[in-house]
């Protein structure tokens, strides 16, 4: 185990932060998806994580007496992989949401809107606190809500909506919505 030591300080200490990254973006990604209750994914990004989080440790472990710059690689590569993890997350956009929309002015509207896109919203009727309000609720895929909110707010500019991930669901309009919960449905995502 002399590689770390026969490497130019500067390389060993890129490698310790590029290894830390690598770690903890897995790390980020299979604690979202034991939240979502992804089991197969989540073990096989455990599985990745903890081999990749070992041989950053001991590579670290063994040349910091030699190289103290890697324990600032180490450091630098946890808050890094943070970041990375979560915008890779946010890339991938694995599961299904609720959007609530509300529009005081053109509900009708936005949900003929939503409908001709292909969506199946559901509308109510509401009371807010600046009168009469349409409520509009679609279920879709996380990774096309933007697509589905440029929709919305082609026809209401001002249309107030929140976005909140659905652990589980069935039936209904959601039926014809898949939900692949196993490793492959990253290879497999459309637009």
């Amino acid at each position: 185990m002399d590689f770390l030591i026969s490497l130019h300080p500067l390389a060993a200490a890129l490698l310790i932060f590029f290894l830390r990254i690598i770690d903890v973006s897995l790390g980020t990604l299979r604690t979202i998806s034991v939240v979502q209750g992804r089991i197969k994914l989540a073990v096989v990004l455990g599985f990745f994580e903890t081999f990749v989080w070992l041989t950053a440790v001991a590579q670290a472990l063994m040349g910091v007496e030699k190289n103290p710059m890697l324990i600032i690689a180490y450091c630098a590569g946890f808050a890094a992989g943070n970041a990375v993890g979560i915008q890779i997350e946010r890339k991938i956009a694995l599961g299904i949401v609720v959007i609530r929309m509300f529009s005081s002015q053109a509900g009708g509207a936005i949900a003929s809107a939503l409908s001709i896109a292909g969506w199946k919203p559901t509308t109510f009727q509401g009371i807010g606190a600046e009168g009469p309000n349409t409520m509009i609720f679609v279920i879709a895929p996380r990774r096309r809500t933007s697509e589905l909110l440029e929709t919305a707010r082609g026809v209401d500019p001002h249309i107030y909506y929140s976005v909140d991930l659905v652990r589980e669901y069935h039936g209904g309009a959601t039926a014809a919505l898949s939900t692949p919960a196993d490793w492959r449905a990253i290879f497999r995502m459309r637009k």
